[in-house]
């Protein structure tokens, strides 16, 4: 119920590997300020910002970026929606156990 009410979603991990929370976030339309290391399938400038790690200027610039213009918090609330039902979470997975196996056979 909390989402309901949400103008942005902030995750500043420094290491996360894929957090599910950001994806539970995107179902809801909600953009998300995630940092390199949430692992997530948020879209710079799309579904949210994904900025460097330990930047707190970074922080305020993108939260600020979107509460306080409606049309773009709403642009990226639509990308939200679309990164969640596209399915980005599984491709990432794909590509990681691509990736693996890859590895693995090296």
């Amino acid at each position: 119920q909390e989402y309901s009410t949400t103008d942005v979603f902030f995750l500043p991990t420094l290491a996360e590997g894929s957090a599910g929370v950001v994806r539970e976030a995107l179902s809801w339309g909600i953009p998300c300020v995630v940092t390199r290391e949430a692992g997530c399938p948020v879209v710079d400038g799309e579904s949210g910002h994904v900025i460097p790690t330990r930047s707190p200027l970074a922080i305020a610039d993108s939260i600020q970026n979107i509460v306080a213009d409606r049309a773009r918090r709403n642009y990226m609330s639509e990308g939200a929606y679309r990164c969640a039902a596209n399915g980005a979470h599984d491709r990432l997975s794909r590509k990681l156990s691509e990736i693996l196996a890859q590895l693995h056979e090296d």
